[in-house]
């Protein structure tokens, strides 16, 4: 019994299952029951073999990603720049300078074709050097 499972396992069609997964359009719980695999063997073969990221949603998700770290990043700006100066903490400075690390490094890790557009550089200048400005009058406390 159990070299039927072995078999059966071994023999699954991994060039049909990765093209379904790089081209296809159906989500991966679907993908996993069409070809009767586990969702664990299908991730372990993705990062095996390097498959390419689902193109379009890779890049929207992307994109999705990086408004909702930019809405946050704004949120704790405006909230940094509600309190009083005595009850700002190095640790809201900090955590809001990993935001924008993170905003940053998705920001370089984007294909040339999809880059930002320009209004949105200048919007992240006018917050970067805003937070820096912050970020001065609290080492200066």
């Amino acid at each position: 019994m159990k070299n039927d499972l072995r078999a059966a396992r071994l023999a699954r069609d991994w060039p049909t299952i990765r093209d379904a997964y790089e081209n296809g359009t159906d989500t991966i719980a679907t993908i996993c029951a069409t070809f009767g695999v586990t969702k664990g063997s299908l991730e372990h073969r993705m990062r095996r073999d390097l498959w390419l990221p689902r193109s379009a949603q890779y890049a929207s998700s992307r994109s999705l990603l990086m408004a909702r770290i930019y809405r946050v990043m704004d949120r704790q700006v405006q909230w940094l720049e509600s309190l009083e100066p005595n009850q700002q903490t190095e640790k809201e400075a900090r955590a809001l300078s990993i935001i924008v690390k993170t905003l940053e490094n998705l920001t370089d890790m984007q294909p040339t074709e999809t880059v930002t557009p320009p209004k949105q550089k200048k919007d992240m200048r006018d917050l970067r050097d805003k937070l820096a400005k912050r970020i001065d009058q609290f080492k200066q406390r």
